[in-house]
């Protein structure tokens, strides 16, 4: 619910309100010295202009106005529009022959929106408004203050006032459904087939809990289960049978060739992340910036907080290249691991560390964001990639990367 911020008569009206009470006053003289039917007339006319304007700051009900705003639809994404309504109640009886509304919407990275709309209250003194805000941008949007103003008749006068509220909208980046990730599944599949063996090492991980064993060890088992059961209990942990999936985000400005490049790279990964969840993968995201420098969830997670706040935040704003990323610290590179890496850069350096994970026996793979004029160019570098048993994807707009995934790259394995 909105609530109202009175306002007085502005600046620049009370030159015009000084006027009227100066006419008042002379009328109301000429009436107690001449007298007469005509200065009575006269005064009673004055009069009424005069109460007008101050009646209706008064009793107009502009003071209390109330509204209750409607966003729809629930979930954006950038690119979409979205409708919002106002619905509006004003208190009192004095008739009101319309009502002027301003609103105001800021994003972090964008300039102000106003938005200007009117309406003529019905008999139950209630109306609404409704406008259309095109293309949002990725990030948080704040609505400032509503600004509602009615005036008299003559229009000579304008009353405002000012609905104080404390509400956001949450855009966040722009996905496409994933269905089949061949390279990823093939994986996969290769370590479902390997996941029969008995001796396979187990992670740190806390997948459950079971009943206990004879022969497992005693550090496995769970003392606060146990007590409230009765009988030992032990944890089981998760076990190396599924890759895990590391995501290499860059985000130096150096990269990109501007705004709406680096936006496709946040969209990229907003969409593989739900193919992840699906596959029962765990999944870390690494970039370089200050905010959300690694994120990391386990495997099965269906929902995880801080990586939605991490799409709905990253910025063009890091200062580490790419390649001083991929042996950073923070990684678990472990056997098996997938290593996503996403960029526009097409170097020596990032060839050369691609390879140099392959020797490590991980999987990495590169999706090259690029512009529609370097497909060629593109192209000659997935070539290059080949030679090294590196798949390679050539991402020029978000409704190519379920077609590009599909593609038969079983060499890479």
């Amino acid at each position: 619910m909105l609530q109202c911020k009175k306002r007085w008569i502005p600046k620049n009206q009370r030159f015009l309100f000084i006027t009227l009470l100066f006419f008042w006053s002379c009328s109301l003289f000429f009436f107690l010295f001449t007298g007469g039917k005509l200065a009575l007339i006269l005064l009673f006319i004055v009069s009424l202009l005069t109460a007008y304007p101050m009646v209706l700051e008064r009793w107009s009900g502009i003071n209390n106005i109330s509204g209750t705003r409607n966003l729809l639809p629930d979930r954006l994404e950038s690119g979409n529009s979205i409708t919002i309504k106002i619905d509006f109640e004003i208190p009192g009886v004095w008739p009101i022959t319309y009502i002027f509304v301003k609103e105001y919407l800021y994003h972090r990275h964008a300039n102000v929106s106003l938005f200007e709309a009117s309406f003529v209250p019905d008999f139950y003194r209630k109306g609404s408004i409704e406008y259309t805000v095109p293309r949002l941008k990725r990030g948080i949007y704040r609505f400032g203050q509503t600004e509602c103003s009615t005036g008299d008749i003559f229009n000579l006068f304008q009353h405002k006032s000012e609905l104080d509220y404390s509400s956001t909208l949450r855009v966040y980046p722009r996905t496409v459904p994933i269905k089949q990730w061949i390279y990823v599944q093939s994986l996969l599949a290769l370590s479902h087939r390997s996941s029969t063996s008995p001796h396979q090492r187990e992670t740190i991980y806390i997948d459950g809990i079971r009943e206990y064993v004879p022969g497992d060890r005693m550090s496995h088992i769970h003392w606060n289960a146990s007590a409230k059961t009765g009988v030992l209990k032990s944890k089981e942990f998760e076990r190396e049978s599924h890759p895990k999936v590391i995501i290499l985000l860059d985000r130096n400005p150096s990269s990109y060739t501007g705004e709406e490049q680096f936006e496709l790279a946040v969209n990229v990964v907003a969409s593989i992340v739900p193919f992840i969840q699906k596959q029962q993968m765990s999944l870390g995201i690494l970039s370089s910036g200050k905010e959300y420098p690694f994120l990391e969830m386990k495997q099965g997670a269906r929902f995880v907080p801080h990586i939605d706040n991490f799409l709905l935040h990253v910025q063009m704003e890091g200062t580490e290249n790419l390649e001083d990323l991929i042996f950073d610290k923070r990684l678990p590179l472990t056997s098996g691991t997938v290593v996503v890496i996403i960029t526009p850069n097409k170097t020596e350096d990032l060839l050369l560390n691609l390879k140099q994970l392959k020797e490590m026996k991980m999987y990495p793979c590169h999706l090259d964001i690029i512009h529609s004029s370097e497909k060629a160019k593109s192209e000659i570098w997935r070539k290059r990639l080949g030679t090294q048993q590196v798949p390679g994807y050539s991402i020029c707009c978000l409704d190519d990367l379920p077609v590009m995934l599909r593609g038969d790259i079983s060499w890479g394995l």
